[in-house]
Protein backbone atom coordinates (compact mmCIF):
# COMPACT_ATOMS: atom_id res chain seq x y z
CA UNK A 1 0.00 0.00 0.00
CA UNK A 2 1.80 3.05 -0.65
CA UNK A 3 -0.37 5.10 2.30
CA UNK A 4 2.52 2.72 3.93
CA UNK A 5 5.66 4.31 2.72
CA UNK A 6 4.71 7.42 4.64
CA UNK A 7 6.34 6.89 8.38
CA UNK A 8 3.53 8.97 9.51
CA UNK A 9 0.70 6.78 7.95
CA UNK A 10 2.84 3.46 8.82
CA UNK A 11 2.83 3.99 12.21
CA UNK A 12 -0.63 5.70 12.99
CA UNK A 13 -2.40 2.31 10.97
CA UNK A 14 -0.01 -0.25 12.90
CA UNK A 15 -1.58 1.64 15.82
CA UNK A 16 -5.09 1.52 14.67
CA UNK A 17 -4.40 -2.07 14.13
CA UNK A 18 -4.18 -2.54 18.03
CA UNK A 19 -7.09 -0.50 19.30
CA UNK A 20 -9.96 -2.00 21.16
CA UNK A 21 -13.83 -1.53 19.93
CA UNK A 22 -14.20 1.08 22.50
CA UNK A 23 -10.87 2.93 20.79
CA UNK A 24 -8.28 2.39 23.48
CA UNK A 25 -5.13 0.55 22.65
CA UNK A 26 -5.25 -2.99 23.70
CA UNK A 27 -2.71 -3.55 26.87
CA UNK A 28 -0.61 -6.31 25.50
CA UNK A 29 -0.35 -4.72 21.88
CA UNK A 30 3.19 -4.32 20.26
CA UNK A 31 3.80 -2.34 17.29
CA UNK A 32 6.97 -3.12 16.20
CA UNK A 33 9.81 -5.40 16.27
CA UNK A 34 13.54 -3.57 16.83
CA UNK A 35 16.57 -4.78 15.53
CA UNK A 36 19.56 -2.98 16.21
CA UNK A 37 22.40 -3.76 13.82
CA UNK A 38 26.31 -2.76 13.81
CA UNK A 39 27.84 -1.27 10.90
CA UNK A 40 31.71 -1.86 10.23
CA UNK A 41 33.32 1.69 10.55
CA UNK A 42 35.44 0.78 7.17
CA UNK A 43 32.50 0.84 5.21
CA UNK A 44 31.95 4.32 3.66
CA UNK A 45 28.44 5.90 3.70
CA UNK A 46 26.89 4.84 0.46
CA UNK A 47 28.59 1.04 1.53
CA UNK A 48 26.78 0.72 4.82
CA UNK A 49 23.34 2.64 2.94
CA UNK A 50 23.61 -0.24 0.52
CA UNK A 51 24.03 -3.22 3.33
CA UNK A 52 21.15 -1.86 5.55
CA UNK A 53 18.86 -1.42 2.02
CA UNK A 54 19.29 -5.19 1.22
CA UNK A 55 18.71 -6.46 4.57
CA UNK A 56 15.70 -4.37 4.93
CA UNK A 57 14.12 -5.54 1.61
CA UNK A 58 15.32 -9.00 2.64
CA UNK A 59 13.39 -8.25 5.99
CA UNK A 60 10.25 -7.28 3.89
CA UNK A 61 10.17 -10.00 1.17
CA UNK A 62 10.88 -13.19 4.03
CA UNK A 63 8.11 -11.33 6.53
CA UNK A 64 5.82 -9.48 4.54
CA UNK A 65 6.14 -6.72 7.26
CA UNK A 66 7.27 -3.12 6.41
CA UNK A 67 10.42 -1.64 8.19
CA UNK A 68 11.70 1.64 9.00
CA UNK A 69 15.07 2.09 9.45
CA UNK A 70 17.33 5.25 10.39
CA UNK A 71 21.40 4.61 10.23
CA UNK A 72 23.36 6.70 12.92
CA UNK A 73 26.63 8.10 12.73
CA UNK A 74 28.42 7.76 15.92
CA UNK A 75 27.94 10.91 18.65
CA UNK A 76 31.65 11.61 19.43
CA UNK A 77 30.44 14.45 21.69
CA UNK A 78 30.26 12.45 24.75
CA UNK A 79 33.35 10.34 24.48
CA UNK A 80 31.73 7.80 22.61
CA UNK A 81 33.70 5.40 19.99
CA UNK A 82 34.01 7.35 16.73
CA UNK A 83 33.96 3.49 14.95
CA UNK A 84 30.08 3.21 16.43
CA UNK A 85 28.18 3.06 13.20
CA UNK A 86 24.56 1.50 13.75
CA UNK A 87 21.59 1.06 12.09
CA UNK A 88 18.05 1.18 14.06
CA UNK A 89 15.55 -1.14 11.95
CA UNK A 90 11.80 -1.27 13.28
CA UNK A 91 9.70 -4.00 11.75
CA UNK A 92 5.91 -3.95 11.99
CA UNK A 93 4.40 -6.76 14.22
CA UNK A 94 1.60 -7.25 11.50
CA UNK A 95 1.70 -7.64 7.77
CA UNK A 96 1.84 -4.85 5.11
CA UNK A 97 -0.89 -5.47 2.36
CA UNK A 98 -1.98 -4.16 -0.57
CA UNK A 99 -4.98 -2.88 1.76
CA UNK A 100 -2.63 -1.51 4.31
CA UNK A 101 -1.81 -3.35 7.95
CA UNK A 102 -2.76 -7.06 8.18
CA UNK A 103 -2.51 -9.74 10.36
CA UNK A 104 -0.16 -10.52 13.16
CA UNK A 105 3.44 -12.36 11.99
CA UNK A 106 4.63 -14.21 15.12
CA UNK A 107 7.61 -15.92 13.68
CA UNK A 108 9.30 -12.60 14.96
CA UNK A 109 8.76 -13.69 18.40
CA UNK A 110 10.46 -16.76 17.76
CA UNK A 111 14.49 -17.30 19.05
CA UNK A 112 15.12 -19.54 15.74
CA UNK A 113 14.05 -16.89 13.53
CA UNK A 114 16.05 -14.01 15.89
CA UNK A 115 18.90 -16.55 15.18
CA UNK A 116 18.11 -16.57 11.39
CA UNK A 117 18.26 -12.85 11.08
CA UNK A 118 21.44 -12.29 13.04
CA UNK A 119 23.34 -14.75 10.54
CA UNK A 120 21.85 -12.91 7.62
CA UNK A 121 22.91 -9.80 8.84
CA UNK A 122 26.75 -11.23 9.53
CA UNK A 123 26.01 -12.98 5.89
CA UNK A 124 24.96 -9.61 4.12
CA UNK A 125 28.21 -7.83 6.22
CA UNK A 126 30.74 -9.91 5.02
CA UNK A 127 29.47 -9.94 1.17
CA UNK A 128 29.89 -6.15 2.08
CA UNK A 129 33.18 -6.17 3.54
CA UNK A 130 34.19 -8.51 0.44
CA UNK A 131 32.77 -6.68 -2.04
CA UNK A 132 34.51 -3.59 -0.88
CA UNK A 133 37.78 -5.62 -1.00
CA UNK A 134 38.32 -6.02 3.06
CA UNK A 135 39.56 -8.66 4.06
CA UNK A 136 37.51 -8.88 7.29
CA UNK A 137 34.84 -11.11 8.56
CA UNK A 138 31.96 -10.73 11.03
CA UNK A 139 30.59 -13.87 13.27
CA UNK A 140 26.55 -13.64 14.29
CA UNK A 141 27.91 -15.00 17.66
CA UNK A 142 29.30 -11.77 18.69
Amino acid sequence: NPDLLNRQNLWNQAEQSELKKDGSIKQEARLAKEIEIALPHELNKRQRQALVTELCQSLVKGHGVAVDVAIHAPHIAGGSDDRNFHAHILMTTRTATGQGVGGKVRELDRHSTLKKIREEVADLTNRHLAAAGLDLTVDHRS
